[in-house]
């Protein structure tokens, strides 16, 4: 049963990658997602924290794979709403308020992650639903929103 969570959290994944490089769609020229306009250094300052955000959620894959909850707590915290306060503040005036929205529901995503993965008994189960969910944040915002 375990394999087949973990298998489904790394299709999930797959998933993610897929709509966040619209080249793979075979739509691509039709893609309607919103362009974010953004010099290109906060382009890349954005493109930097998704990779984290990604790194949290095979972080705590492997965390669960290992039955480490404290592990889960660590990963999941790092890309908290500690992490949004790191947002340089030309980059948060320029983004459109959707997207503020949908970062804002990721980062508290997150700590919800970190503080059930403490809590008192905390399972593999609840872990996987709430990873599931964060997964479908990341999933609506890009599938509005797009860099080039």
């Amino acid at each position: 049963m375990k394999s087949y969570n973990l298998i489904a959290l790394l299709i999930a994944g797959g998933f993610l990658v897929a709509l966040a490089s619209p080249h793979l769609h075979a739509e691509a020229n039709k893609d309607t997602r919103e362009v974010l306009k953004l010099t290109s250094q906060q382009n890349a300052s954005v493109r930097y924290e998704m990779r984290r955000l990604l790194a949290s959620v095979a972080d705590i894959v492997t965390a669960l794979d290992n039955n480490d909850f404290k592990a889960i707590e660590q990963a999941a915290r790092k890309s908290g709403m500690a992490m949004a306060a790191q947002v340089e503040v030309t980059l948060k005036e320029r983004l459109p308020m959707q997207f503020k929205k949908f970062g804002k529901a990721v980062h508290v995503g997150f700590d919800e992650i970190a503080d059930a993965a403490l809590a008192e008994g905390a399972n593999k189960d609840k872990m996987i639903s709430l990873l599931g969910k964060q997964l479908q944040r990341c999933i609506a915002c890009h599938a509005t929103y797009r860099l080039e």
